[in-house]
């Protein structure tokens, strides 16, 4: 082979071996960082009464988040509150006893608070407690980011107060076993004081 064809040869190869060269890693966008806390500000509680739970959600990356998916599933039986807007239009979609927020965008290291109040039910199925759990997705997800949950204790079935009544009785009989053995001296004592002396 002549030396201007090698040369050339050279060249070529040169020229092309940064495009056989594997390109270099990109990094990976790293992945949302959430913290998300669930509380209605109450540990116990009763069928009939309505509680308004709040979904505290933040972003702890550096990222800007968007299109966020915030779900809680409500207590078995609860009967959700109207919660509208200033504009009259609703903050919340409750569907078969799920929560939902859509579309929500947090920037880094922002805060968002989220509420949605219900009425309890009964619930055969857990007739000691009403629990509830709120999780946040991204758009497209079925893995979630962060979870959180709240529970209150119910009153437990067939309890009721105690009465007042057995302690207070015998108080009362006391009280008046004791007044009247102090009329019972009292009258002894005019008595006494009142016979003529020999």
């Amino acid at each position: 082979m002549k030396p201007g064809t090698t040369r050339a040869l050279l060249v070529l190869a040169l020229l092309a071996a940064p495009a056989l060269l594997p390109s270099p890693a990109t990094a990976a966008d790293p992945p949302p960082r959430l913290s998300l806390t669930l509380d209605d500000g109450r540990d116990r509680a009763r069928p009939g009464d309505e509680l308004t739970w709040t979904v505290t959600v933040r972003n702890l990356g550096h990222t800007r988040l968007t299109d966020l998916r915030i779900t809680q599933q409500l207590p078995a039986g609860a009967a959700p509150a109207p919660s509208l807007s200033t504009d009259g239009t609703p903050t919340v979609t409750v569907d078969h006893g799920t929560a939902t927020w859509d579309g929500l965008t947090l920037e880094p290291d922002a805060t968002r608070q989220l509420r949605v109040s219900a009425t309890l039910g009964d619930d055969p199925s857990s007739p000691t407690r009403a629990a509830t759990t709120a999780c946040a997705h991204t758009a497209g997800s079925t893995v979630p980011l962060a979870c959180a949950s709240d529970l209150d204790l119910l009153p437990v079935a067939g309890t009721t107060t105690p009465s007042p009544l057995p302690t207070a009785v015998p108080i009362a009989a006391g009280a008046l076993g004791l007044a009247a053995l102090a009329l019972l001296h009292r009258r002894r004592s005019r008595r006494a004081a009142a016979a003529p002396t020999p």
